[in-house]
């Protein structure tokens, strides 16, 4: 287990939106350009193949949502990043 098969028809988990938006408002979170999803596995208790099916669908559940929304709450009130992701920032990738 651990990582997504690697089908060349797929597209990259450092592609989509998803990824940006963590990069951007947490530029702690990145190592050679790309988030580091063992951190976030780490800092939201989900599997990293979990973190990895996020960021290639660009698509997150609410319970995933309220995860990455503590994520970047700790990173701020630690000093580690400028700005919390909001709710508004994740509306886009949430599953209906």
């Amino acid at each position: 287990m651990g990582r997504p098969p690697n089908d060349p028809s797929s597209r990259k988990y450092y592609d989509g939106e998803l990824h940006a938006l963590i990069a951007r408002k947490m530029p702690c979170l990145v190592r050679g350009g790309r988030v580091n999803v063992a951190e976030i596995s780490r800092r939201t208790g989900n599997a990293k193949y979990t973190i990895y099916r996020w960021l290639a669908a660009d698509r997150i559940s609410t319970e995933a949502a309220k995860k990455l929304r503590g994520m970047s709450r700790a990173a701020v009130h630690d000093g580690e990043a400028k700005e919390e992701i909001t709710p508004e920032d994740l509306l886009p990738f949430l599953i209906s």
